[in-house]
């Protein structure tokens, strides 16, 4: 997972320090247990700070700006540049291939393998970027007016299968690689064989989170939306969030939950679509729980039950425009708590 290659990171303060310099950081000086560094030459020398000790997460405290969040999503956001081009530099600093994976510890007792790495993850498969190319590079006039900017569709990498007349868009894991290509339906049928949505490209969806590297840098130590469609998390960013990951259906996985919580974030809102018994609801929300031991995030769920306007409708909350998604997240959302959930926010 992620974590691994931050502790790799955190471990080796000749590649951190290699990392900042490569994007531009200035007057880096390294003491025993913090590296000191500035934006740029104008900056103070003492300004930001990255403990050595206890950070595994490459925690980066910029005291002259108040932000506190981690080594990427830094980066991100001070240098312009995407989660991508930040990972990809790190890879290479640690020597780390695309394949690479975190090999089991083992137990100081017998030699038995540590269970806080659990069982080993399987391996999945990545695709090329080049898997793209036979697709058209188009906007899709149907998301334009469903309220998605071509700017943002560009950004995701949505295109056209002329073939299967489907509006497609590649499905990343949270190394920012390839692992499937979805693609929905540009015309209306009732015909129940030809699903809206379908994988041209298959991949396991319930692996990772849709958005989770194009909107890290917002993601981390922050607030998080949780949806179920991709388009949603589309929708939004043309609204100008970008905290906000969708599950590719109404169910969470294990592996969703705890790269939510790698997140480390403050609050977790679960915004299913509306007409979702809330049993469903809760499975989701229980599930965050049992991963969150250390975590102080608070659990939150849309409410839909309190706008009749929305009953029947299936809509999610990126559905209903601009305003109507402002109003909901100021009004309509509840805190869960297992033994009292009306504790509106």
């Amino acid at each position: 997972m992620l974590r691994d290659v931050k502790e790799k990171l955190i471990t080796n303060t000749d590649a951190l320090i290699e990392l900042l310099e490569e994007f531009g950081f200035e007057k880096i000086t390294a003491r025993v247990t913090e590296l000191r560094f500035a934006r740029d030459n104008e900056g103070g020398a003492n300004n930001i700070q990255i403990r050595l000790d206890n950070n595994d997460g490459v925690y980066v405290k910029d005291y002259a700006r108040n932000i506190n969040t981690d080594i990427i999503s830094y980066i991100m956001q001070e240098k312009n540049v995407d989660f991508k081009t930040v990972l990809g530099a790190i890879k290479k600093i640690l020597n780390l291939s695309d394949t690479w994976q975190e090999q089991k510890r083992v137990s100081l007792f017998g030699g038995v393998y540590d269970t806080v790495k659990k069982k080993a993850e399987a391996v999945i498969k990545t695709y090329p970027e080049s898997t793209m190319d036979k697709y058209v590079k188009i906007g899709a006039r149907r998301w334009i007016e469903d309220g998605i900017d071509l700017s943002v569709q560009e950004e995701f990498g949505v295109e056209y299968d002329v073939e299967s007349q489907r509006i497609v868009f590649p499905i990343r894991n949270e190394f920012g690689q390839i692992i499937a290509v979805k693609g929905r339906r540009n015309y209306e049928t009732d015909e129940e064989s030809d699903p809206k949505y379908l994988f041209l490209e298959m991949g396991p969806m319930s692996q990772t989170l849709y958005g989770y590297t194009e909107n890290y840098g917002s993601l981390y130590n922050s607030d998080v939306l949780v949806v179920e469609a991709e388009k949603s998390v589309l929708q939004a960013a043309s609204f100008g969030y970008r905290n906000i990951v969708a599950l590719g259906s109404c169910s969470l996985s294990e592996k969703q939950a705890q790269l939510l919580l790698q997140l480390n974030p403050k609050r977790i809102t679960m915004a299913l679509d509306e007409g979702m018994d809330f049993e469903h609801i809760k499975r989701n929300l229980d599930l965050i729980e049992s991963f969150a031991a250390f975590s102080g995030a608070k659990l939150l769920y849309w409410d839909t039950t309190k706008d009749e306007t929305l009953k029947d409708t299936k809509n999610s909350p990126c559905d209903l425009g601009k305003d109507k998604f402002n109003e909901i997240m100021r009004e309509q959302l509840v805190e869960y708590n297992r033994g009292n959930n009306e504790q509106k926010v």
